[in-house]
């Protein structure tokens, strides 16, 4: 699956704020493809995806967030229309982008020499100050 049609696909799903679980599904049955990526559900709707990586080298973190700013009221269309064309993508995409490219680079992995996708909680440097961790897709 290409990185556009992730895009789309995300975009699609109506996960307004305080609703981006409405998102987890589709994230799962992508991360499910890959048998060596890792999912844990964290409190307040957030997700952290891990990926070993084939490489030895610092592993990196890609962040994300899932809702959307819900401009149709009460009466939303599921799906939210998304469409392509030779300029590009129009829809309510947000950080849908974001979520899809991250995805996107996950499966890309399989078949490319990255180093580990992971969050940064659980790999920190010398160098790395103690912050708020950043998740790989978040709210």
């Amino acid at each position: 699956m290409d990185i556009i049609e992730l895009i789309m696909q995300c975009a699609a799903v109506p996960s307004f704020s305080t609703f981006e679980d409405q998102l987890h599904p589709l994230i799962k049955s992508i991360v499910g493809t890959m048998s060596i990526a890792s999912l844990e559900m964290v409190p307040d709707h957030n997700l952290i995806i891990k990926v070993p990586g084939n490489r030895k080298s610092p592993p990196i973190a890609l962040a994300a967030h899932l809702d959307k700013i819900n401009h149709f009221g009460l009466n939303f269309p599921t799906p939210i229309p998304v469409s392509r064309d030779s300029e590009g993508l129009e829809g309510l995409l947000d950080d849908a982008v974001g979520v899809g490219i991250g995805l996107g680079l996950m499966l890309e992995s399989q078949r490319r020499n990255f180093p580990p996708l992971q969050h940064p909680r659980h790999h920190r440097g010398k160098h790395q100050p103690r912050s708020r961790p950043t998740t790989a897709a978040t709210e």
